[in-house]
């Protein structure tokens, strides 16, 4: 799935025709990425990449079904982690925010389509504005 965003604030819901794959990664093309939520009928997530020092990534589960998720901070490993890259234009992974063309590329974690046809909503922002 690829999204662009030229203001940095948005959303997007997609509702699969068939099974969501096994696998599912989206292409953000944002340059900043302190805010996205992800939700489906069960489960919502909150992934947030730090836009300065050490560009930690921060994911919460705030919401899931009784038992089938510690709610609240993640850690790799986790079955409710995302992984978050930041990617240059060519494609090449780079350390820190995606440079000017580039992307983030956000692989979901399957516990997150349980349904396996149920709608996925994203909101993302890039750069909080204040």
């Amino acid at each position: 799935m690829v999204i662009h965003s030229p203001r940095g604030i948005g959303w997007a819901e997609v509702t699969p025709r068939q099974p969501w794959p096994d696998r599912v990664v989206i292409r953000l093309f944002l340059r900043g990425l302190e805010h996205l939520r992800i939700a489906t009928g069960e489960f919502e997530l909150v992934v947030s990449v730090r836009s300065y020092g050490d560009f930690a990534r921060e994911v919460r589960l705030r919401k899931s079904p009784e038992g089938q998720g510690n709610e609240g901070p993640q850690s790799p490993g986790d079955p409710f982690w995302v992984k978050v890259k930041a990617h240059s234009a060519a494609g090449e992974e780079t350390p820190g925010l995606p440079p000017p063309g580039g992307y983030w590329e956000i692989e979901l974690p399957s516990q997150l389509f349980r349904e396996h046809s149920c709608p996925l909503r994203l909101d993302w922002i890039d750069f909080y504005r204040y």
